[in-house]
């Protein structure tokens, strides 16, 4: 497991995951317990592009949850306080995780920058999609891990940053 403590997943990562084609394998590593708050899994965590692109697909989140691979949470009245801070900066699902990460003690797994920036500086414990893929590839096939990768970029629209320090092995792996 990637992390030992439980982990919430904002509409980023989870997107990102799904467009990857292997998203119950992937998922599998990150932790024991995985949760999504209800706001990210009814409003934002909807659609994904096709793989050719012209048209969008659904993502099979209610039947993660039905199958119990994420689990969905909401936030508790100790939380909504520090949900209102965060909402103020970015959006509600990432206000949400970040929420009920802080208060819960959970690891966030977020793509989104200013998600991540504020949950360094509020001591949380951050995993992102890169991370998540780098742990993965690692039992996988070069193969695999490249199809994977443009899989997520094709359908996610998704790429580390230029400054993220995994982003010379994404492109590596990605095209090897």
């Amino acid at each position: 497991m990637l992390t030992e403590r439980p982990a919430i997943m904002d509409a980023s990562s989870i997107i990102n995951i799904a467009a990857s084609g292997r998203a119950e394998e992937i998922l599998a590593i990150v932790s024991e317990q995985i949760y999504v708050c209800s706001y990210v899994q009814e409003k934002e965590c909807l659609y994904l592009r096709s793989q050719d692109g012209l048209s969008v697909e659904l993502i099979e989140l209610p039947a993660w949850i039905e199958t119990g691979m994420i689990q969905e949470c909401d936030l508790g009245d100790d939380e909504e306080e520090q949900f209102l801070e965060y909402a103020a900066q970015v959006d509600d699902g990432e206000a949400m995780s970040l929420a009920i990460a802080a208060a819960r003690g959970f690891t966030l797994v977020t793509d989104d920058r200013k998600a991540q920036r504020l949950a360094q500086s509020g001591g949380i414990t951050l995993l992102t999609t890169p991370q998540i893929l780098r742990g993965w590839a690692s039992t996988q096939t070069d193969a695999t891990v490249s199809e994977a990768l443009k899989a997520i970029e094709t359908r996610a629209r998704f790429r580390p940053r230029d400054e993220d320090p995994l982003n010379a092995w994404w492109l590596h792996v990605r095209d090897p």
